[in-house]
Parts: structure tokens; sequence; C-alpha cells
């Protein structure tokens, strides 16, 4: 319902096709269309905001409404000029600056102080590939230029300006979530006993992968495999499980106590930076599954490859690589018998060759699946608009962004007036979330490695 109080109207008058003058009188709260950070951001939007409003923009747009309304509102389709809203759009009071702009900056400062320390290049391309491989670096520079976006000092905006209540208040709930994990995990355990718990499952898995591998070395499930290619897998592999047993012990295992430790106190900047911590540690602790998958992926994919290129060479194709296609090539008998040769030999080995692929991408594809459900996490926390979402819930005129027109009063009679109640109207939180993702740029669309993985891994390729 409009508060009377504050209650304004408009009225817009016309000739009628029938010589009779109409008139339609809107009536609406100017405090409404002031407090939406929506609606005002459409009108600051523009370069000369008393030219927009003196044009005939907003009451074509109200005309239009009208006109869907009602259908007689044809009569108003011509608005005379000295009749305009201008005087109903002021200065919007978002863009004033309040306390809280204060408390949320000192919030804010020192993480915009640590996340500067992440974001750097070296010369070498290659090593900021290794660098930033770590999730925990990746959360420090995506917070960086959430913070580098909204406090640039450039043409502040109303959309600006809330996307900034969302910084300060999501930093707020970050540290918030990371404080309560830091006292939650410390009143029921140490990071020793984490630390242990942790290294006794990487063991434990040691044993059973070592436990597979020997399985696999026999005849896995009555499967008859190469016996030269599959004990020369099997003992590359199983030497190199000994060779993680020693990394995990060795090098692992005195720092890892301390590294969770300071991955707790971590919380104090925000749970976002926990999680991507924990992404780092099991990241540490399964880097050989990695190098397993890496050696058994590129040995199946060359397997793989060669075979469909002796395949084409049966087929009297060749792939022309300048021009991305096949074209057809004339082989002598040599060519074909040595072909013939490599692929029978390159066939027959193939099958134990999948079968210890099919086993590390299985794993890897675990692991991966864990980093997956961490980073959607992750990016949630970073990017959820936290006070939007509590003006929303809270139905507040901070986020309306539609305008509604209910029929007051009106009588079909000549000269008559039409009023119409003008009262704003919230967005769904998606429309919402959407444009302050579209203001802020820092939703990174994270490339989804499960919409092509069946065809990536038949042919091999990285995951």
């Amino acid at each position: 319902m409009l508060d009377r109080r504050s209650l304004s109207a408009r009225v817009y008058t016309n000739s009628s096709r029938n010589g009779f003058f109409c008139c339609t009188c809107i009536l609406f709260d100017p405090n409404d269309l002031q407090k939406s950070y929506f609606i005002q951001e459409n009108i600051t939007a523009h370069k000369n905001v008393s030219e927009y409003c003196q044009s005939d923009a907003i009451p074509s747009a109200v005309v239009k409404i009208v006109q869907d309304v009602c259908q007689n509102a044809e009569d108003i389709a011509h608005l005379e000029e000295n009749h305009r809203m201008t005087s109903y759009f002021h200065k919007s009071p978002c863009l004033k600056s309040s306390c809280l702009d204060i408390i949320l900056t000192l919030f804010i400062s020192p993480i915009k102080f640590i996340s500067s320390l992440f974001v750097f290049k070296t010369a070498n391309k290659y090593i900021d590939k290794v660098l930033f491989t770590s999730a925990f670096a990746r959360v420090m520079k995506m917070k960086h230029s959430q913070i580098e976006l909204q406090t640039k000092k450039d043409a502040k905006s109303p959309l600006k300006k809330l996307c900034y209540l969302d910084l300060g208040y999501r930093q707020i709930m970050d540290s918030l979530l990371g404080i309560l994990c830091l006292f939650l995990l410390s009143w029921l355990t140490s990071p020793q006993d984490i630390a242990s718990l942790i290294l006794y499952w990487t063991k434990t898995t040691v044993i059973s992968l070592s436990s597979i591998l020997q399985w696999l070395m026999g005849s896995p499930a009555g499967l008859k495999l190469n016996a030269q290619l599959n004990g020369f897998l099997g003992s590359f592999f199983k030497y190199n499980i000994y060779v993680w047993t020693t990394y995990l012990t060795v090098i692992l295992e005195p720092i890892l106590a301390t590294f969770l430790q300071c991955s707790l106190f971590s919380g104090i900047f925000g749970f976002s930076l926990q999680l991507s911590l924990l992404q780092d540690i099991v990241s540490l602790m399964a880097l050989h599954i990695y190098c397993f998958y890496v050696f058994a992926s590129r040995f199946y994919y060359f397997q793989v490859y060669t075979l469909s290129s002796l395949w084409r060479l049966f087929c009297g194709k060749k792939w022309n690589v300048l021009r991305h296609r096949l074209d057809t090539a004339s082989n002598d008998i040599d060519h074909l018998f040595v072909g013939t040769l490599f692929f029978t030999v390159l066939l027959f080995l193939l099958p134990t060759t999948v079968v210890y692929y099919s086993l590390f991408t299985l794993l890897h594809l675990v692991i991966l699946l864990f980093h997956t459900c961490i980073t959607s996490i992750t990016e949630w926390v970073i990017n959820v608009p936290i006070y939007s979402m509590m003006q929303w819930l809270i139905r507040a005129k901070s986020v309306a962004g539609h305008v509604i027109f209910r029929v007051h009063s009106w009588e079909k009679a000549p000269g008559s007036t039409l009023i119409l109640a003008m009262q704003v109207s919230q967005f769904t939180f998606s429309q919402v979330f959407t444009i302050l993702n579209e203001k802020q740029r820092t939703m990174n669309n994270v490339h989804s490695v499960w919409s092509k993985i069946i065809k990536k891994i038949i042919k091999g390729h990285f995951v």
C-alpha cells in the first residue's frame, strides 16, 4: 500500500479521439524510487541525468504500461511537453557515506594488503603456472580483484555502492565462519591429532594401492594380460609407491601439524582461505597419484594415437597437418607390412595398458571430485551477496527493481480520469545475484572438466 503521508501524483493530459480531454493520474511514493539501488542505477548510469529525466524515456515507459493495463489508454499516447517526471528524481541517497562504510573498510583493508602480496608475475610463464596451481594463491588473487574493482577511484554509482556493501558483509561472514571453524576444531581436537589422522588415511591408501597392484600383476578377474608389460608396469608403480611413502614420512610428516595449525589460524581472514589450504594439503598428499595418472595417461595416449595412425595407413589415408583434414595416400607393400606388425603388437598390449590407466584415472577422478566440491563451496563463500540477500529476505525496497501499476479508479466516460497506483516490486533472488555478478565480474567460470569427461578419458587426454 502507498503511504499517504508521502504520496505524490503526476497527471498526464491528452486530447482523445472524440475531442474530449482525458487525464491519467499516477500516484506513487518518491521515496520508493530513491531507496532502490537498481532503479537509481538505471538513472545515474547515464552521463547527463537531467537530460535523461527531461527526455520522453520515463513518460513513454509509463504510457506503455498504462496501455497494457487499460485498453482505452491509447488516448494518452502523446504527452504534453510541460508534463514531466523530472522533479521526482533527485540525487540518490544511495551514494551517501555512513559509519557502516568505515566499519566495512576496517574489515576489507587487511585482506587487501595480504592479497596484494600474491599478485605478481615472474619472467617465466611456466614458473607462474607452478606458483598459481595453489588453491590458496588463486583465492587470494580472486579476493584482490574483488577489492580492487570495488575500491577503484572512478565514478560512483548506486549499484557499485551495493556491491561494496556486499563485499564488506561477505568478508565479515567469511571471517566469522573461519573463526567458528577455528574454535570448533581447537575444542574438539588438535592439529597434531588431525595430522596423525590424515597420515593414517594416506598410509592406508598406500597399502591398499600396493595390494591392488599386486593383484593386477597376476590375472585380475581372469584376464590374460601381457606378462612382460604387466610385470614392468607393476614394478614401476610399486617402486614409485615406495618413493611416495618416503616422501610422506621424511618430508610431509614433520611439517604437516604446523601447516594445519597455520591453516586453522588463517580462518581469521576467512573460511574460504581455510578451504583453499585444505585443497593444497590434499594436493600435496596425493601428489604421486597425479604423477601415476599422468604417466598412465601419456602411455595410453601414445598407444591409441599410434593405433589410429596405423589404421589410417591401412585405409589409404593420412592426416594433413597443415589443412587439418584426411587426404588420400598411396603406400607400398613394405609400409603396409611394417604397419601391420606394429599394429598387431600395440593392439595386444593395449588391454594391459587400459587396466592400469583405468585404475589411476579412477583415483584421479575421486580426488578431482573432492577438489570440485571444495572449489564450489569456496566460490559461493567468496561471491554470495550477503547484504543484498538479507535485504531481499526482509523485502526491503533497496533491492526493488520492478515497477507495478494498479488501477485505482477509472470510469468509461469522456473526460474521465484514470487513476493508477505505482509501486515498486522486488527482483527474484536469481536476478539480483545475476546483476551483481555481472557488475562485480568476480564469479570465475570454472571450466567444467565433467562436461566432456568420457570423450577425454577415451582419447587419453588430461582431465
